[in-house]
């Protein structure tokens, strides 16, 4: 068993690698009062679209974090993005983003519960500053 402090993404994220480590038992305490994700919320204006407080597309470089993420697609959470992708710096000139899987959410907060959906979430509770 393991116990996680924080439902925001990275606790989220930690809890899920937990998950494909064989650790299936863990217990995350939320330490906002945003429920899981934290402050990755997504905003339903109960028309035709959805307002992100975080990044709406993303892309993965690490190994293990694409192992995290491979099973999002399939709860559609989010949807591969196969579409040109380019990296913006200032003083330079667009850059396409080449061989790195790239995501588009389909609102964050759906990776959020997906992701939530590995651990058993204690809700809203408030931990004591060490």
């Amino acid at each position: 068993m393991a116990a996680v402090m924080g439902g925001g993404i990275s606790g989220l994220v930690c809890a899920a690698r937990l998950f494909q480590l064989g650790i299936t038992n863990s217990v995350m305490s939320d330490t906002r009062k945003h429920g899981q994700g934290g402050s990755c919320i997504s905003m339903d204006s109960g028309v035709a679209h959805i307002c992100d407080h975080t990044v709406q597309f993303f892309t993965v470089s690490n190994s293990k974090l694409a192992k995290i993420v491979s099973f999002l697609p399939a709860k559609d959470a989010v949807k591969v993005w196969n579409d040109p992708m380019v990296e913006l710096k200032q003083g330079t000139g667009p850059k396409e983003v080449i061989g790195l899987p790239a995501f588009v959410s389909r609102g964050i907060q759906s990776v959020s519960m997906c992701l939530a959906g590995l651990v058993h979430l204690n809700g809203n509770l408030w931990g004591s500053r060490v």
